[in-house]
């Protein structure tokens, strides 16, 4: 099982079955509005999950997100999880959900987003983001 496709948007809704709607979709670049630390940066996550084989049963999933440096450090005690379940009979499945992280100063940051199945394949995504003090027309 593999991450395919992440994206982090300012809203995702879901509009049927298979489908989802966004708004400020694959943001990559923050900041808090008053230019204040830390900052608490939420927001909506969608993803599309691949197996190479079907499955005849279904499978659990749980999802976990962390902030870390660009070093892989870890930014205090931060992550988002959830869980679910990979449906039998398919190669695709969607994950999404929401998260809170919070961001101690300005600089450049990975979202560590990994997928596991329970007593299997884990996978992860890397997403790069950069916090800024202010929006770069104000800087």
């Amino acid at each position: 099982m593999e991450i395919q496709t992440f994206i982090l948007a300012k809203q995702i809704k879901k509009a049927g079955p298979g489908q989802y709607h966004g708004s400020n979709i694959t943001s990559t670049s923050f900041w808090p509005p008053e230019g204040q630390f830390p900052y608490i940066l939420n927001r909506h996550y969608c993803a599309i999950l691949r197996r190479a084989i079907l499955l005849e049963k279904p499978a659990k999933l749980t999802y976990q997100a962390n902030l870390v440096d660009l070093d892989g450090r870890p930014l205090g005690k931060q992550g988002e999880e959830g869980d679910g379940m990979f449906p039998a009979g398919t190669r695709f499945h969607r994950v999404a959900g929401s998260m809170s992280l919070t961001i101690p100063q300005p600089g450049d940051y990975r979202l560590e987003f990994r997928v596991s199945e329970q007593g299997g394949d884990s996978s992860l995504f890397l997403y790069d983001v950069e916090i800024r003090q202010y929006p770069e027309e104000n800087a």
